[in-house]
């Protein structure tokens, strides 16, 4: 029994986290990927599936939609006429199809089966194996952390945007399965155990194969696969969220990506207007509804900028020396709360002494921010009543 991790495998643990991180940069290995499905739909004791690979989500569902409608004995055609462009070449034939009924058994007989004939045997060797504390230790390093960077920050977001673009573009949304996101964190879990013994199982190789492909996501219907390819590239803010200011935060090979920043969605339209021809003004800004962009602008635009533009009320004022040196100032009565980016409607302005230098800090509405110590105290985590310095710098 296994009851305490040495320093090797304690350093293990972020080479096995990372290096799962980083499958969502890694080149599609088109032979391990297609060998994987053919193995899947096997163990699941499913015919052998027509596997096509695609380049996109977005492309993906297209496939998917035209497969559906084709019959067996076209299918063969359509396979080479949306194998290599779907995305530019069959859009136009396909968005305005009737809804097609979709059935998941396949995918849930596949992913039933994987979980019975893999994770309940690996998990079963692993727990036989570890102590408790082992286990929760290795889960908080690798598997958590693989699932906050890949799953939370990538695979909610693209699952939202492609679902809204497909079910106006397209006709029917066709749930994923996303082998390299779906499972990915759980395969680095017990990947860290297998490296040095603990996990021993020929299946949990095979899957691990398939999920380390370079396979982004899939759908699986009777008969065919529908692979995607993984980004070509993933940027991030500090904070590992999606983000970029100066085009797609994520995009794929055949030129469909999503905008993000702060790890927050921007329509191609808004995101032109803001961060691209930056007409924005501070009566735009507060008149967005949607909550978080608006948080996200703001922090963009800067703070000094929308409180120029707006005749923010004036919550507290603190004096010192007959100056102000610091100001609480409401912009909106709405209440934006979610913590993006430190970025909401409430704002404390504070003054240097020595430099005269002005610092704007976005506060949450809340009671205790309505005046400038409890405003300033929240800034360090701190009770107004715990907010005591000597000397503010």
């Amino acid at each position: 029994m296994l009851k305490e991790l040495n320093d090797e495998q304690i350093k293990l643990m972020k080479v096995v986290r990372n290096e799962y991180i980083e499958l969502l940069n890694k080149k599609l290995d088109e032979k391990e990927a297609v060998n994987g499905v053919k193995w899947l739909y096997g163990i699941s004791e499913l015919k052998e599936p027509m596997v096509i690979i695609v380049d996109s989500p977005l492309g993906c569902q297209y496939a998917c939609n035209i497969l559906s409608r084709a019959g067996n004995q076209v299918r063969d055609q359509v396979y080479n006429q949306v194998k290599n462009q779907v995305y530019n070449q069959v859009r136009d034939q396909v968005w305005i199809q009737v809804w097609i009924q979709v059935k998941n058994q396949v995918k849930n007989q596949v992913k039933n089966q994987v979980k019975n004939q893999v994770y309940n045997q690996v998990k079963n060797q692993v727990w036989d194996q570890v102590w408790d504390q082992v286990w929760n230790q290795v889960k908080n390093q690798v598997w958590n952390q693989v699932e906050n960077q890949v799953w939370n920050q990538v695979k909610n977001q693209v699952w939202n945007q492609v679902e809204n673009q497909v079910g106006n573009q397209v006709g029917k949304f066709f749930s994923f399965s996303y082998d390299g996101l779906w499972e990915i964190s759980s395969v680095s879990f017990y990947s860290y155990f297998k490296r040095f013994g603990v996990v021993k199982l020929d299946d949990f190789d095979r899957y691990e194969k398939y999920v380390s492909s370079g396979v982004f996501m899939s759908v699986y219907l009777d008969n065919v696969a529908v692979l995607c390819r993984n980004p070509l590239y993933i940027r991030r803010d500090d904070k590992g969220r999606m983000s970029c200011n100066d085009g797609y935060a994520i995009e794929w090979g055949d030129g469909y990506g999503l905008h993000f920043v702060n790890g927050v969605y921007f329509e191609p339209g808004l995101y032109d207007r803001v961060f691209v021809k930056k007409d924005v003004d501070g009566k735009f800004i507060v008149s967005m509804r949607n909550t978080e962009q608006k948080a996200c602008v703001i922090q963009y635009v800067g703070y000094s900028k929308v409180l120029n533009e707006l005749n923010g009320k004036v919550l507290d004022r603190r004096v010192k020396e007959k100056v102000i040196d610091g100001k609480v100032i409401q912009l909106t009565d709405e209440v934006i709360d979610f913590r993006l980016g430190d970025v909401v409607c409430r704002v404390v302005k504070v003054q240097d002494h020595s430099t005269g230098k002005e610092t704007f800090l976005g506060v949450p509405v809340e009671e205790r921010t309505r005046n400038v110590r409890g405003a300033v105290a929240w800034t360090f985590e701190l009770s107004s009543d715990e907010y005591n310095p000597l000397v503010e710098t």
